[in-house]
């Protein structure tokens, strides 16, 4: 007798831990442009989260800045324009500072195929419009993700390839082109951003250096 009271414990002991389990695992000063700054998710993203909180701006192999300097772009800027060997990313570093708005954007990138930082959502298509391109910039108010139709960082010829392992730098501002994506910032404040088919994401630093400042240029 005793030894089936004691077997129908240990039953119903087992039957209780089993349902505890199941149970826990709920939760876990140019021309004006138009980068619209897109609205915070409410729901988790399938970017995958950033595996550094800093952006590597060391190294690459100088570029020579002529190689890639427009004295007008499609959106009627001048500065130094480029894009990453595959294509799919189009960069811009100005000669003076766009107006966005209340803020201005001194360097950039964007391209469809870019990828949405955790935390933000997907560029939506407004109906008989073109599908707005995933954007990230460095200006007054530091590096920003925002969604855009208007090819603000392409040139306006077809903008030279910035080969893997090599740099671009105009006064303040530096880009490393690697194989695993480009790499943006302002060298002294520390804004910067990473952007790639694959992830992408913003950084921003108290500084020692005024955000948005004009990049330094030859004419």
């Amino acid at each position: 007798m005793n030894a089936r009271v004691a077997a129908a414990a240990v039953t119903t002991l087992m039957a209780l831990l089993a349902g505890c389990s199941s149970g826990s695992d709920h939760g876990d000063h140019a021309e004006t442009t138009s980068v619209t700054a897109a609205p915070a998710a409410t729901a988790t993203t399938t970017t995958a989260p950033p595996t550094s909180t800093t952006v590597a701006l060391d190294g690459g192999e100088a570029a020579d800045p002529t190689e890639y300097r427009q004295s007008e772009s499609i959106a009627g800027q001048q500065g130094y324009f480029f894009q990453t060997p595959s294509g799919n990313i189009h960069c811009a570093i100005f000669d003076k500072p766009v107006s966005n708005g209340d803020s201005t954007i001194d360097i950039g990138c964007q391209g469809k195929l870019a990828a949405i930082p955790a935390g933000e959502q997907a560029c939506a298509k407004p109906e008989h419009s073109q599908p707005p391109m995933p954007a990230f910039s460095i200006g007054q108010s530091g590096a920003e993700f925002g969604c855009t139709a208007d090819p603000l960082f392409y040139g306006r010829a077809e903008a030279p390839a910035l080969p893997y392992g090599s740099s671009l730098q105009i006064g303040g501002y530096k880009c490393v082109s690697r194989e695993v994506g480009i790499s943006c910032g302002h060298v002294e404040s520390g804004d910067s951003f990473f952007v790639s088919k694959e992830s992408s994401r913003l950084v921003n630093s108290a500084g020692v250096a005024p955000r948005g400042i004009p990049p330094t240029t030859t004419r």
